[in-house]
């Protein structure tokens, strides 16, 4: 049985949720015309937004989504 590298604090190098992969093709969301962007809840008429980066699994095609919070 192949052993899990264990979690690292970064969750943008943990390896993939559903199948443990650790290689991923990463690129951005698109929504219309425009990249897909995080938006708080609660924060009033002029929020802040956060782009979101995503990854692909390459072994399982999942797909995940992080926002530059994530960044270190």
């Amino acid at each position: 049985m192949k052993e899990r590298r264990r979690r690292n604090s970064n969750p943008k190098e943990n390896p993939c949720l559903i199948c443990g992969y650790e290689e991923y093709i990463w690129g951005t969301s698109l929504g219309g015309r425009n990249p897909a962007y995080f938006f708080p809840e609660g924060r009033g008429w002029f929020r802040i937004s956060e782009p979101l980066h995503t990854r692909k699994c390459g072994w399982c095609g999942n797909v995940q989504f992080f926002s530059n919070l994530c960044d270190g």
